[in-house]
């Protein structure tokens, strides 16, 4: 039995989803990605703090409540100390027992291979190196968050392998593609398209995978913008100048379209809310066929990511053989991975 927790963190700019092996299985955690400035702590009725992290003598707190969550839509989010306390914040939520984490984390396909094709070394070794250590500590319990080796895994590639390698870690469905594989990862930011071709060896077609600034959060962003000036009209309330909108607000809209405010007042954006999802989806869907061509010439298409869920329903007509993932598809693929192929790597020089 392995003294290891095997765990990969899929941190997008919308949610941190974790997969993580504990006795035998692959369990599955999501928590939103948002972090604010934690010098002024969250803390419990005996003034403990509570979702407050030290990382780089940088104080976190990862409360989803927070009023002033910091914008992590940036270019450094991958390697920042913002992206390492929610990774601290993802593991403490899922309760792992105690004991030292070797860590996947997922980088978006194209910070993942440079367009020649080759791996994209020297990023993901900053990435694996930010992450591998023990400068994080969880204020809670004053006790550091120990990760013992981390490794990148690319984003679309690590949904392949989730639907490529089943539960009991059985690689037949890769071995038996005799054509491509195309799989579509819609995440919070971007949408990343890989092919994967059939054959006796794992080799992608970089003509056909590429990645595009377009997911899910240009999405809520509109509702969000819907939502205020349903606000103002409806309510006299100006979320615009009283902070913005919430994110458990903007959440219970975005998933049914409606919102009570206070004691009687409903707010129904649902038309509003299926047209922005509509017209993201419309280019994403432009993307996709721009990219991949001829939709007949893939053995299976795979689309992945919270994208496939928020999506589904308008690209499932245009592509009704796809096979619709979860928006776990990205780390429990990088955790199946790891365990299958990477673990004698990942575990050399280190006491099992």
């Amino acid at each position: 039995m392995s003294k290891y927790i095997f765990a990969v963190d899929d941190n997008g700019h919308s949610h941190h989803k974790l997969a993580y092996m504990v006795e035998g299985q692959i369990k599955t955690l999501k928590v939103p990605s948002i972090v604010g400035d934690g010098a002024n702590p969250i803390t419990d009725t005996n003034g403990i703090p509570q979702d407050t992290y030290k990382v780089n003598d940088r104080f976190f707190c990862c409360n989803s409540q927070i009023q002033s969550p910091i914008d992590l839509r940036h270019e450094g989010y991958q390697a920042g100390d913002e992206n390492k306390a929610l990774v601290a914040h993802t593991i403490i939520q899922a309760d792992l027992p105690q004991a030292p984490i070797i860590l996947g984390v997922t980088l978006p396909w194209r910070q993942a291979f440079l367009k020649d094709g080759k791996p994209n070394s020297r990023h993901t070794k900053e990435v694996a190196e930010h992450f591998a250590s023990t400068d994080v500590i969880n204020l809670t319990t004053n006790q550091p968050i120990t990760i013992v080796k981390a490794k990148p895994y690319s984003e679309g590639l690590s949904a392949f392998f989730d639907w490529g390698i089943d539960e009991k870690g059985s690689l037949e469905a890769v071995d038996k593609l005799q054509g491509p594989v195309a799989v579509v990862d819609i995440g919070g930011s971007t949408t990343d398209i890989i092919t994967v071709l059939g054959g006796s060896s794992l080799n992608l077609d970089h003509s056909r995978s590429d990645t595009k600034k377009v997911g899910v959060l240009d999405a809520k962003e509109q509702v969000a913008s819907a939502l205020s000036r349903a606000l103002q009209a409806q309510s006299g309330i100006n979320p615009d100048t009283d902070g913005g909108i919430p994110d458990w607000m903007l959440q219970e809209v975005f998933s049914s379209g409606k919102i009570k405010v206070g004691q009687g007042i409903e707010i129904d954006i649902t038309e509003q809310v299926d047209k922005i999802c509509g017209n993201v989806a419309s280019q994403i869907l432009s993307f996709i066929k721009t990219t991949l061509g001829n939709p007949l010439g893939y053995q299976a298409l795979v689309i992945a990511g919270g994208g496939a869920i928020v999506f589904k329903k308008y690209l499932k007509t245009p592509y009704p053989h796809a096979s619709f993932l979860d928006e776990f598809a990205n780390a429990r693929g990088a955790l199946k991975f790891m365990l299958k192929i990477d673990r004698n790597n990942l575990t050399a020089g280190l006491q099992e």
